[in-house]
């Protein structure tokens, strides 16, 4: 079992394991601090050891460094709000909306809905008055599907020649 703790040129250090039981956190959290040498820390017999005073200010400088930035995003979110509050339109109340808004009664919907058939309908009609023989053919080709025809009875594509 390794000493849990080492005097290295008369520097404290503690195996990284025991402190990071100590501070909540992961030891490989910890052993990572010392690769990237972010806190003063020596390597014994493969193990990383690690000044306990180095681990606090670097911790604390980091909560520093992460509440000075909190406040930053805070005070832009807050200017953010502003902005927009004076830019943004006044949004109507219910009050403001057109008296003559009414819900739309099925019978309505349905005669609209017929109303538009009709009207496609009479399309295909007169297509078929002006070329009875092309309308035939092309009905023909859509029942057969040989060729896809429009909602006006057109033959797309070429399709094949009947």
């Amino acid at each position: 079992m390794p000493p849990e703790h080492i005097v290295v040129d008369g520097i404290p250090y503690v195996l990284s394991r025991a402190v990071a039981k100590t501070a909540g956190l992961s030891p490989n959290y910890i052993s990572r601090f010392c690769r990237e040498e972010l806190v003063q820390a020596v390597r014994n017999n493969g193990l990383w050891y690690v000044n306990e005073d180095s681990l606090r200010n670097y911790l604390a400088d980091q909560a520093r460094q992460r509440d000075e930035w909190n406040q930053k995003q805070s005070e832009l979110r807050k200017q953010e709000r502003g902005l927009a509050e004076k830019s943004a339109a006044p949004t109507p109340t219910r009050s403001a909306l057109p008296a003559t808004t009414r819900r739309v009664q099925p019978a309505e919907a349905l005669l609209a809905g017929l109303t538009l058939f009709a009207v496609m309908a009479s399309g295909a009609l007169a297509y078929s008055n002006i070329a009875p023989e092309a309308f035939a053919r092309s009905i023909d080709r859509a029942q057969t599907g040989l060729a896809p025809v429009s909602w006006r009875g057109e033959v797309l594509g070429s399709g094949y020649l009947v």
